[in-house]
């Protein structure tokens, strides 16, 4: 029972991934640009990676699909380069959101509505849809700590009174366009 491949399933230890540095985004950067560009700039790429990891959270997925959309364009100046980030930004939520399963669209649309953990799950447990009844708290938030690990939101421990609870920020773009509609 001691055996080491059994050993992580039965004591799971938490492993922290850290956001990649501009230097590690730079190069992976830099790796993506030799392998598909005929010729890129330097300097351009160095403010992509520093942009990237001062304002995205050094999520290499908009760097990549920024890379992708300068790369086309073939303007390596510095508004290019801003207007690239931008782009690719709604480009890689987009998709992130297409690609939800429709539970865990559900559930972010009720963290949308009530932050607070706890009232979003009343209300998901309380609600009429299908897709969601009998969903449990523990299911409720590994579909919150998911939603957390692909970047669309981000939780927060708050004390009220003697207690802690967990709030939800909202880290979507498109956020407004939801609760207008």
């Amino acid at each position: 029972m001691n055996d080491e491949s059994v050993k992580s399933s039965l004591q799971p230890d938490h492993i922290v991934f850290h956001e990649y540095s501009s230097d590690e985004i730079r190069e992976i950067l830099k790796m993506r640009a030799d392998e598909g560009l005929n010729r890129y700039d330097k300097e351009s790429l160095g403010l992509l990676s520093a942009m990237l990891v001062r304002d995205y959270r050094s999520d290499a997925r908009i760097g990549i699909k920024a890379l992708e959309i300068i790369g086309r364009l073939n303007k390596w100046d510095d508004d290019s380069v801003r207007a690239s980030l931008k782009q690719a930004y709604v480009e890689v939520e987009g998709e992130t959101l297409k690609n939800l399963g429709d539970r865990d669209l559900l559930i972010l649309a009720a963290l949308i509505k009530n932050q607070d953990t706890n009232r979003a799950y009343s209300e998901v447990s309380a609600s009429g849809n299908m897709l969601l009844r009998g969903v449990s708290k523990s299911t409720f938030f590994q579909s919150v700590n998911y939603l957390q690990n692909l970047g669309l939101i981000t939780l927060i421990k708050k004390k009220i009174g003697r207690y802690y609870t967990m709030e939800s920020q909202i880290l979507l773009s498109m956020r407004l366009l939801y609760l207008e509609s």
